[in-house]
């Protein structure tokens, strides 16, 4: 796309944003959207004072089109979600979907609304005494057996202050739906934790290794590590042991393993360095940097090459992202963020979406947007109930 273009869709763009776009302007904007909807246009700064008021001008636009606009041809649908991929380009979401709608008005039936996840994690001491850290305040939260344990702002923080005991403790922290959190291990580690998550780890690392066991999803940030007190013997390995299904072995390097026991796989994602996948059946693999592996339900270990990296860790930047995505795929994610139970009534079709959401953003903002694919939702408290 030229400079020239560029400049030119978003003067239309500006123009359906304000309501005073021409039926030809309209019309050539149309055509651009069914060309090449899969590309970004950029809305300059001054279209909003903020991302929040751009977003809300955005969906304020769409509800009043949804009202006005009978739906007979795609450009009641097919607007809003170009609109919604100009929004991206300002930092704030967008949803495509790539076929044409069905002629019909949507009635939305989203009412009330349910806050996004924020940072919400219990942290299991090895004698059995826990603390909800969101609770408490930033500062020490234990120092004992040569081990300091304190919160700093969404994280928690492990610091050797003298020899310890003899005997390694374990600790454990967890998070809710809607919940994650971050953690600086002994070595000096860190470990970001996504919502319905858990991590066991010991308190100092001792020995040949430092095994970890993950539950859920979580991004690793890992330093190279030698045991204090070896003579510089050697890089100690360190091992994340993904709920009994598979390890991964690293020195030093930057990965996320998605392991819940919901999804149909274990994809682990490799950002730099190198890293040794064991599937639990044997199976094999070293992973070089944008490379991934998925452990299939029946062992099967393969590697991508070039996966979408952007996807992959999207949620530890704050965002939950699509690549032809199925629905139920979307909704899972969903209900871990949100904290909420989504119910199909009718057999949904299969449809894949791309596309993006800050997850700072309600679960109205998102079900809204979804629902410019022909999908309905009715939020009944806790409940996305999920309908044609």
């Amino acid at each position: 796309m030229t400079s020239s273009d560029r400049q030119r869709l978003e003067a239309l763009a500006n123009k359906w944003l304000k309501g005073n776009i021409t039926l030809e302007e309209e019309e050539e904007f149309s055509a651009w959207y069914n060309r090449d909807q899969d590309l970004p246009v950029f809305v300059p700064p001054h279209a909003a004072g903020s991302e929040e008021e751009h977003r809300e001008k955005i969906l304020t636009e769409i509800r009043r089109r949804k009202q006005r606009i009978p739906y007979t041809g795609w450009w009641g649908r097919g607007a809003a979600a170009a609109l919604l991929l100009l929004a991206l380009a300002c930092g704030g979401f967008l949803f495509t979907y790539g076929y044409k709608n069905r002629a019909g008005r949507v009635e939305s039936a989203i009412s009330g609304d349910v806050v996004p996840g924020g940072e919400k994690a219990t942290l299991i001491f090895d004698n059995g005494h826990s603390v909800r850290l969101d609770e408490q305040q930033n500062g020490v939260l234990i120092d004992d057996h040569g081990v300091r344990v304190r919160k700093e702002d969404g994280m928690v923080v492990y610091e050797a202050t003298g020899p310890g005991q003899a005997k390694t403790g374990y600790n454990i922290i967890t998070t809710p739906r809607g919940g994650q959190y971050s953690l600086r291990l002994p070595d000096g580690s860190t470990v970001w934790l996504n919502a319905a998550s858990s991590l066991r780890y010991p308190t100092r690392f001792t020995g040949g290794n430092r095994t970890v066991e993950l539950k859920g999803e979580a991004f690793f940030d890992i330093v190279p590590y030698e045991t204090p007190g070896k003579g510089g013997a050697g890089k100690i390995p360190f091992v994340v042991n993904v709920h009994g299904k598979q390890t991964v072995t690293v020195l030093g390097t930057r990965f996320n393993i998605n392991g819940y026991d919901d999804e149909l796989s274990v994809k682990t994602t490799l950002v730099e360095g190198s890293i040794e996948v064991l599937a639990g059946k044997g199976e094999s693999t070293r992973l070089k940097p944008n490379q991934q592996s998925t452990l299939a339900s029946n062992g099967r270990l393969t590697v991508t090459e070039r996966p979408d990296m952007e996807e992959a860790i999207a949620w530890k930047n704050g965002q939950i992202l699509f690549k032809d995505t199925d629905i139920k795929d979307i909704m899972r994610q969903i209900e871990r963020w949100y904290d909420v139970d989504v119910v199909y009534r009718d057999e949904i079709p299969t449809r894949l979406y791309n596309g993006g959401i800050s997850r700072n953003s309600k679960l109205s903002s998102l079900l809204e947007i979804l629902e410019t694919s022909g999908i309905r939702f009715k939020v009944e408290g806790k409940q996305i109930i999920v309908t044609r």
